[in-house]
């Protein structure tokens, strides 16, 4: 029986540390490969729930790669849950669970998409989070506002100026305003008037039914478009 483990780190620049010196995301990351280590010859299944928890960015996005490294895929299998959209930006749709609760029933499935070519900003709005957009509520909603007015035909003088001002705060906030898509603003002015915006975190589901409103108001667009085209033409 073992009463005690005293454990001291080398740096790169032939410091020591105690391991209790050391940071809690420090002392957990080498506790999980230290643990790993120390098993990697017996068969094992290790559960890590939320390890990311005291690791910094970095860390997190290379973290599952670190125990890729230090475990025998022919000895330990390892299951991980996380809410942290960096610790399974490297992986594939296949190694992947979302679990959720269907009718009092947890239900297991695969992403639709492989986490590995969406990038952290993709992942936050797919329908693995469900968020409308990383950026702020309060600019979000000024965002909404803005392109809904944009989209509206008819402006009342106070709307003119409420526009001018949206516009000139979410310039100055580096939020540009126009797109060098011609059918960006046209699209965004249709979707506001079309879709309601008091959400800010959205269902599978609710995402679908917009991304279905967005290719209607899409093909429209495109249509009138080209029907302006053809009558130029003519």
């Amino acid at each position: 029986m073992i009463d005690e483990v005293r454990v001291t780190v080398e740096r790169t620049d032939g410091t020591r540390v105690k391991f209790t010196q050391m940071s809690e995301g420090e002392q957990q990351l080498l506790t999980v490969l230290g643990l790993l280590l120390f098993t990697q010859n017996d068969e094992s299944l290790y559960l890590l729930d939320e390890p990311d928890t005291h690791l910094n960015p970095v860390w997190t996005y290379d973290f599952l790669k670190l125990l890729q490294d230090n475990i025998r895929a022919d000895k330990g299998q390892l299951l991980v849950a996380t809410h942290n959209p960096l610790m399974i930006g490297n992986l594939r749709k296949n190694q992947v669970r979302i679990l959720s609760v269907q009718n009092e029933i947890v239900v297991s499935r695969e992403p639709e998409d492989d986490p590995l070519g969406i990038g952290v900003e993709g992942l936050l709005k797919s329908e693995l989070y469900g968020l409308r957009s990383s950026l702020a509520p309060e600019i979000l909603k000024q965002m909404d506002r803005h392109y809904f007015l944009l989209g509206k035909e008819n402006l009342a003088d106070s709307e003119q100026d409420e526009l001018r001002e949206l516009a000139a705060e979410l310039n100055e906030l580096g939020i540009v305003r126009s797109h060098p898509n011609p059918y960006f603003e046209s699209f965004a002015g249709a979707l506001a008037r079309r879709v309601p915006h008091d959400e800010t975190v959205f269902t599978r589901a609710e995402i679908q039914a917009q991304v279905e409103v967005a290719n209607e108001v899409l093909t429209k667009l495109i249509e009138e478009e080209r029907s302006l085209q053809d009558e130029c033409k003519a």
